[in-house]
């Protein structure tokens, strides 16, 4: 579809598109007006995904002026992003708002409970929900985007009319998150179920597996019921009403039973979506630990399609790191004739973007310890030669983060920054905002990092992201679908390599450490989008490299 320059300037939300953003968008559109349902956009880094699709809906909606979009997206920072920068309202889930008749609670264990409407009409998260229902788009996250269409879906109507998958090649994931769980012999007794000790073993027939998970669902559901009259005895709804206030010990009491109310809800949710998809023929996989269980399914491509697939009338998928139309349209079971796979170019000056393959060794399991000395010695020479700078560092296993904080030089150690579970965002923000020459390091800062300009100038990757095969769930993928473990592998190799480069005039070099890069590429190499195959350059053309980066 050929926009005309007057509908352009009303449906873009700047002054002047960037590059081949007008072209993209008129081929996005071109592609619904044909009939597809799917749009898969690959695009790098600094194409300007969130305005196209902000575009796209904006063109979508002038047909039709109750149409409504939605963009979904994996993190909160990305969400604001787009309420910052486009002026896009959002939702988060219930958790995320305070509730108003008692400011330290929230609104999913709020006072009034079910009585919202009629108790709390000022409610913030309603108020979210109604402004994000008005707008013509607004933005979500995956969790609550699922946990949502799940209702939806069982009454057969549409939610929203256009949906944007923002970073949609974790979509797969994401959906299988819905019903992914760990049952615990602990966690179990303290929701109220008596598993008498009894929590099945490795070898565990699958059928007496289904058995058993069938009697933890109805054992729950007798417990929903009692916990149910814990709630009404502790009814802080009364006491605010003819007090004023609620007692501390009506508070400590109510946040304990809800907070045991919403995990045996989960739990028999989750159950409930496991048997379901396993009658319907989708394999699961139990990891067995210590007291406990892990259950995963095998597949997300049944979930997509019951629960996703038919919430809207048509889908943009985008992301930077969307390999392969084939692989991205067999995990979610879509049609490939009802996709259009658009892919773009890096506009960013090739030499900005260098990528220097220097193999020191094989991290691969039987190699990888004669392989750490060098690699940790070859990583402090970096951190010499980028000594003014600020950067990141991808080690993949907290096994090489120990052995790299154990072995480089006093002069650079200081400088290394390893954010944890307990404290990620603490250290971020101290990384940020820090003058000094500061390193992150860490075995899982593979995406969502704006490291634009001096926040890094260069990136370091010590060892191949191949999924680990010693989890179950990942071995019977990979023996179901090589491709797909190499794809994988290939995206969040991408996704790591683009945390440093964040516009046309960002200069930043990466060094991929790994020699099993080598056999990546010689196996899998077409995997790899061409612009991103021509920023690898041998670690002996770095000289020249950095010499042209100097002329620009």
């Amino acid at each position: 579809m050929n926009l005309t320059d007057e509908q352009f300037s009303r449906f873009f939300p700047f002054d002047y598109p960037r590059y081949d953003q007008r072209e993209v968008i008129e081929k996005i559109l071109t592609a619904f007006d044909s009939g597809k349902r799917h749009v898969i956009l690959s695009a790098p880094t600094g194409s300007g995904k969130s305005v196209i699709a902000v575009t796209v809906a904006n063109a979508l909606r002038d047909r039709n002026f109750s149409f409504h979009s939605e963009i979904i997206t994996s993190q909160k920072c990305l969400q604001e992003q787009y309420y910052h920068d486009l002026n896009i309202p959002i939702v988060y889930g219930k958790s995320n708002y305070t509730c108003k008749l008692s400011p330290v609670l929230n609104c999913e264990c709020g006072v009034c409970g079910g009585r919202k409407q009629k108790a709390c009409n000022d409610c913030p998260y309603t108020l979210a929900i109604s402004a994000a229902r008005q707008a013509s788009i607004c933005s979500t996250n995956y969790a609550f985007f699922l946990q949502r269409n799940k209702f939806y879906a069982a009454s057969n109507s549409l939610y929203a009319d256009f949906i944007v998958f923002d970073e949609c090649h974790n979509l797969e994931q994401e959906i299988l998150q819905m019903c992914t769980f760990k049952i615990t012999d602990e966690r179990l007794q303290y929701l109220g179920y008596n598993t008498k000790g009894y929590i099945p073993v490795h070898g565990t027939s699958e059928e007496n597996l289904i058995a058993w998970l069938n009697d933890v669902k109805a054992g729950l559901k007798i417990e929903i019921v009692k916990v149910g009259h814990l709630l009404q005895k502790i009814d802080i709804f009364n006491s605010l009403s003819k007090n004023g206030k609620i007692s501390p010990n009506e508070l400590r009491e109510h946040k304990k039973v809800h907070t045991r109310l919403k995990g045996i809800v989960s739990y028999i949710n989750q159950i409930s979506l496991l048997l379901e998809q396993y009658q319907e023929g989708n394999r699961f996989i139990a990891t067995f630990g210590n007291k406990e269980i892990e259950f995963k399914l095998l597949h997300g491509s049944s979930l997509f399609q019951k629960y996703v697939s038919n919430s809207a009338v048509c889908f943009l998928h985008m992301s930077a790191t969307i390999l392969s139309k084939e692989q991205h349209c067999k995990n979610l079971g879509i049609d490939l004739d009802d996709a259009e796979y658009i892919s773009c170019e890096s506009r960013f000056p090739l030499y900005n973007r260098p990528i220097f393959y220097d193999p020191i060794g094989s991290m691969a399991f039987k190699d990888k310890r004669s392989t750490i000395p060098k690699m940790v010695k070859r990583v402090d020479e970096i951190l010499t030669q980028y000594k003014n700078d600020k950067g990141i560092i991808h080690t993949i296993s907290y096994e090489l983060t120990e052995a790299m904080m154990a072995g480089i030089s006093n002069k650079n150690n200081w400088r290394i920054l390893v954010p944890r579970p307990g404290n990620r965002q603490e250290v971020l923000n101290h990384f940020y905002t820090s003058d000094e020459p500061l390193v992150l390091m860490s075995p899982s800062l593979t995406e969502g990092l704006d490291l634009k300009d001096d926040l890094s100038r260069f990136c370091i990757v010590c060892k191949m992201p191949f999924a680990n095969t010693n989890d179950q769930w990942i071995k019977e993928r990979q023996q179901e679908d090589q491709t797909w473990y190499a794809a994988n592998t290939c995206t969040v190799l991408m996704q790591m390599t683009g945390r440093s480069v964040r516009s046309e005039k960002d200069i930043a070099s990466t060094y991929i450490l790994d020699s099993c890069f080598n056999f990546l590429v010689y196996k899998y190499g077409n995997l790899f989008p061409k612009w991103w195959q021509e920023s690898v350059f041998s670690i002996e053309d770095e000289n020249a490299i950095k010499e042209k980066q100097q002329e620009h």
